[in-house]
């Protein structure tokens, strides 16, 4: 809580910031690629979904060399990269239709996992993370490569798929402290699933 007229920790450029109320204060960054770049890759690249693919996800080996900037929408403000910037680097002709999915999420992950490590820098402390969504609640593989981007922080996932309109409406309602509204609203599920994949390419961040 930051009450009004205190003054606030320094905004980096990368990051957005509203004040909610009088106290409130939420800091953030929004992407364009994340499930529905998920449903994208897997749509045109006719790739099967639930276990199936997650099974495929987990045969796919290091040493593909595939680098992937999953901002195929580009940036989200204040970032000013334009639709169109994704890229795919690194393909060959042994390159499969499930690296280029796997090595598009690891980008996503990495991209996100950037981006928190800015937040953290305006707070001064490793946060706890919550994941949720439909894209994430349809693939186990790519909850344990969220795990593994954002070690060692404690990750969470939830089973509301609209946890962003949900958590939104409980700020508002000065309800986002109070675990008996938190819990009934949002649905905790257990811990991300792990252990966390293994034999999967790593990409640099974006």
């Amino acid at each position: 809580a930051v009450p009004a007229g205190e003054p606030l920790p320094p905004l980096p450029d990368t990051l957005w910031r509203y004040r909610v109320d009088h106290r409130r204060v939420v800091t953030g960054s929004a992407f364009s690629s994340g499930g529905n770049l998920f449903a994208w890759a897997r749509r045109e690249l006719r790739l099967p979904d639930g276990p199936e693919l997650d099974a495929a996800l987990e045969r796919v080996q290091t040493g593909r060399g595939l680098w992937a900037d999953p901002r195929f929408g580009g940036d989200r403000p204040p970032g000013q990269a334009p639709a169109g910037s994704g890229q795919l680097v690194g393909l060959s002709f042994d390159t499969t239709a499930v690296d280029v999915l796997a090595a598009l999420m690891n980008g996503v992950c990495q991209q996100i996992c950037g981006a928190l490590s800015v937040i953290e820098s305006t707070v001064r402390r490793q946060v706890d993370v919550v994941l949720g969504g439909g894209a994430l609640a349809a693939s186990r593989w790519w909850r344990q490569a969220f795990q593994a981007a954002l070690a060692p922080r404690s990750v969470r996932r939830i089973a509301n798929p609209e946890i962003a309109a949900t958590g939104a409406g409980l700020l508002a309602l000065g309800l986002i402290d109070d675990p008996k509204w938190s819990a009934r609203a949002i649905g905790w599920m257990d811990d991300v699933d792990s252990p966390g994949p293994t034999g999967r390419d790593q990409p640099a961040t974006p």
